[in-house]
């Protein structure tokens, strides 16, 4: 069994019934999160969301969470959030200001919850994780998108990075 694999099943058994949704940080600034992803070469894990999501509250409190305490994960990503129903304002890449809900439109998010790995250019890395298909599968589904990610950046002339 790999590390990390084994790290996501102790933080899935461990911390995920204390977990508290709604603790992982907004995307606010997308500019600064890209000149702080470019600068550290990592991916930002953006979590698109909505209040009246019954999976969302689940993923977040169950994987996101625990995995964004995680010093390991920490360091391999920038973890995000974003409502589709919450009205917020952004700063985007550009620095303008932007709702949220138009924010994901932009990367043709239409499903809560959603996960989606963004490179310090702000560009998709990969495929974005749609639903939940099988709960127990989930950690497993969030480390292969973060792997891809991160092959993205190292490569992104590799097939599993095509846009």
């Amino acid at each position: 069994m790999r590390f990390s694999t084994y790290i996501i099943i102790v933080l899935l058994l461990g911390l995920g019934t204390q977990a508290q949704a709604g603790s992982l940080e907004d995307l606010s600034d997308l500019k600064a999160d890209l000149a702080a992803m470019q600068e550290k070469h990592i991916p930002m894990l953006v979590f698109f969301h909505a209040s009246y999501c019954h999976w969302c509250h689940e993923v977040e409190g169950s994987f996101l969470e625990p995995l964004s305490r995680n010093e390991e994960y920490a360091e391999r990503t920038l973890f995000r959030r974003v409502g589709l129903d919450t009205g917020k304002m952004l700063i985007t890449a550009e620095g303008d200001r932007l709702r949220d809900r138009d924010f994901a439109n932009q990367y043709n998010v239409r499903f809560a919850p959603t996960l989606m790995f963004l490179g310090p250019d702000g560009e998709p890395l990969g495929r974005p994780v749609v639903g939940v298909a099988s709960y127990d599968l989930y950690g497993g589904q969030i480390e292969r998108a973060l792997r891809t990610a991160e092959q993205c950046l190292a490569d992104p002339m590799l097939e599993q990075c095509a846009r």
